[in-house]
């Protein structure tokens, strides 16, 4: 059997190897510089035919079961979260996809390719982002319950949680709304993303429970305070849903598309649990740059993936502002429905941000370091998607991330094989007992 990597280059169009990609400027180098473009033109190969889906399907199998384990001993629980890049997202915005064929973003091709991969990897519990409204085709997946929320007003996609019924019991439900008509919040809590949180019992163990949330937060490199608000209105969801439990045994499992890398001030935040905003600079709060780009040295890598967030970076800028908006919210359970309130505190502010919740990443408590890259965007390559857990949990061990040799023979996903410009995460875990 031959194990060797696939023949991407008889998968391209031959065009897409010839353009310089570091400048975004796609103008095709002619073969001879002395001659018309006329006759550079005439040159090119004429198109190749589409690729048989079955052949695409057998080289996305090649790749996604070439993905290693760490080391570790395998649990008896597994974890998925993954970003599935939904139809009305590429409708809406063009943005990073320019350099995708048409045929490479078809809605059918894609969910086939990635109800695949699902069912080779078999979680016990799964959470998707990006997930169409209307569209069955996740919905029509064997063994899982299933909860569904929208984004809110004209968005048309949002998150979805699946649960094996055979193991785990829908308990409570709840969906947290990032948004408030409060004039003090409307510089910040005014886009439309959303969270969901289910609180599911162990069917072979009934005392023990898991409140299993998934989010998709705002996609703003520049505008971290925003995303910082989103991130402290779930959490703070989450805390008022353990104190209604409190006195069970309820772990916790938080995944999602965050958007922000391990570099910035919160992921920090999460880690830690508190953070001074008033030594941060606004676009230092989710990451200190965009990405690594394609050429970037193995030297910026370390630089930027291993090194801790630290205070004494560049010289931050004055955060009062944003420090005072994030201590004045509070949530209101309204149904099964959270939203941000505006409290405002008589507490001595000294910029300092906190949250209660005890979790850690999977990942780095498996490898010390987070998976890298989690998404794969015209050359660009980040982690931003995340697996936290708390409470009587841990992991065992993590799928790790795909290898660099594949992912250097595309110019970025989707395209012919790879069906969302994120990659899975996965995580298996076992119960404790303290």
């Amino acid at each position: 059997m031959d194990f060797s990597l696939p023949k991407l280059s008889n998968l391209r169009n031959s065009e897409t190897s010839r353009i310089d990609s570091t400048d975004n400027d796609f103008v095709p180098i002619l073969e001879n510089q002395n001659s018309s473009p006329i006759q550079s033109f005439q040159s090119f190969p004429e198109e190749k035919p589409a690729v048989p889906f079955d052949e695409i399907l057998r080289e996305f199998r090649h790749f996604y079961t070439q993905r290693p384990w760490s080391r570790g001993p395998q649990g008896q629980y597994k974890i998925m979260s993954y970003n599935v890049l939904s139809d009305h997202c590429i409708k809406k915005s063009q943005r990073g996809l320019y350099s995708c064929k048409p045929e490479d973003l078809d809605i059918e091709k894609r969910s086939k390719l990635i109800i695949d991969e699902i069912k080779y990897h078999d979680p016990d519990l799964l959470a998707l982002q990006e997930v169409d409204e209307g569209y069955e085709a996740y919905t029509s997946l064997e063994g899982y319950e299933k909860w569904y929320k929208k984004r809110l007003r004209t968005d048309l996609d949002g998150c979805m949680i699946l649960w094996k019924s055979s193991l785990f019991t829908l308990v409570e439900r709840f969906d947290v709304e990032y948004y408030s008509e409060d004039p003090e919040f409307q510089n910040y809590l005014s886009k439309a993303n959303i969270g969901i949180i289910t609180i599911l019992r162990l069917n072979s163990e009934d005392s023990k429970y898991i409140l299993f949330a998934n989010t998709h937060f705002l996609f703003s490199p520049h505008k971290g305070d925003r995303q910082f608000c989103q991130i402290y209105t779930m959490l703070k969801s989450i805390e008022a849903i353990l104190v209604k439990y409190t006195g069970f045994d309820v772990s916790i499992l938080f995944a999602g598309d965050f958007n922000l890398t391990p570099c910035g001030g919160i992921y920090h935040f999460l880690e830690n649990k508190i953070l001074n905003l008033l030594w941060v600079k606004k676009e230092d709060l989710n990451s200190r740059y965009i990405g690594l780009e394609k050429k970037a040295t193995y030297k910026r890598i370390l630089e930027v993936f291993r090194t801790p967030f630290s205070y004494k970076d560049h010289q931050y800028m004055n955060n009062c502002e944003i420090a005072h908006i994030l201590n004045s919210i509070r949530v209101q359970l309204i149904g099964n429905t959270f939203t941000p309130v505006f409290c405002n505190t008589d507490i001595d502010e000294d910029g300092t941000i906190a949250h209660n919740l005890d979790i850690k990443s999977c990942y780095k408590s498996c490898v010390r370091y987070e998976p890298f890259p989690t998404t794969f965007l015209d050359d660009s390559r980040s982690t931003v998607d995340y697996i936290w857990y708390g409470g009587s949990v841990a992991p065992s061990r993590v799928l790790m991330s795909p290898r660099f040799e594949f992912l250097d023979g595309f110019s970025g996903a989707p395209n012919e094989i790879l069906p969302s410009d994120h990659f899975p995460i996965i995580a298996e875990f076992n119960f404790i007992n303290h």
